[in-house]
């Protein structure tokens, strides 16, 4: 028995996981009794999401943007213009009439900072994020290379990769993104315990300009001294 040739499929199946990873970051939902869904496109940078909804051949009056609670939705009307001819037929494949979607609103936005504008047949719809998140990914951001080169003057003390994975997978569980040389410094000493490996720790104290002291008061202050290695 031969199957038929499904020369789409993979396309299609493709435009499911494009559409899933969208759904991700901004969940939607769309009414029933929509007469039509315009196609939209969200993307996100590091002040804002971005949503664009395509609906040319519209005016900016027949459309609506609305948030309530923590649900945005954006609907309009797109009006059937008769046409009428003696000598020609017209063939209609646009689509009319209403349409209504609506997006779940992560924590993050600032509801009370929302724009929208319509230009060349798209709506533009801004979401800016809330200050506090803004300036977390920013710090984040610029303490990359800062995290990189106190990564490479450890390593010229403790060549073992194990232990130098393993020290950030600990303090990445125990004090989250956001990264504090003093508090690395004192994890890395309990992992270098643990693994039964010598370090000069007050050397690589030196080198970063941070406070030895400081490091063993946060290496007791955590408990990580009582912990068995």
């Amino acid at each position: 028995m031969f199957r038929p040739l499904e020369p789409f499929k993979e396309l299609t199946t493709l435009q499911e996981r494009i559409n899933k990873m969208f759904e991700d970051v901004l969940p939607s939902f769309s009414l029933q009794d929509s007469k039509w869904l315009p196609a939209v496109d969200i993307y996100e940078t590091d002040g804002s999401i971005q949503i664009e909804v395509e609906v040319p051949g519209m005016n900016e009056k027949d459309l609506k943007v609305k948030v309530e609670d923590n649900t945005l939705t954006i609907s309009g009307e797109r009006k059937f213009e008769k046409k009428e001819s003696k000598d020609n037929y017209y063939r209609i494949e646009r689509n009319y009439g209403t349409f209504t979607r609506s997006f779940f609103l992560p924590d993050n936005v600032d509801k009370e900072q929302i724009k929208a504008k319509y230009e060349n047949g798209i709506l533009k719809v801004e979401l800016p994020k809330k200050l506090l998140t803004q300036i977390s990914a920013i710090v984040l951001k610029n303490q990359k290379p800062y995290i990189k080169k106190v990564e490479s003057i450890v390593r010229q003390y403790i060549p073992e990769e194990d232990i130098i994975e393993e020290s950030f997978r600990l303090y990445k569980e125990k004090f989250g993104e956001y990264f504090i040389v003093s508090k690395y410094l004192a994890v890395l000493m309990y992992v270098a315990k643990k693994h039964k490996k010598s370090i000069n720790i007050q050397e690589i104290c030196n080198r970063l300009g941070v406070s030895y002291y400081s490091v063993l008061n946060l290496y007791k202050y955590y408990g990580f001294n009582r912990q068995k290695a």
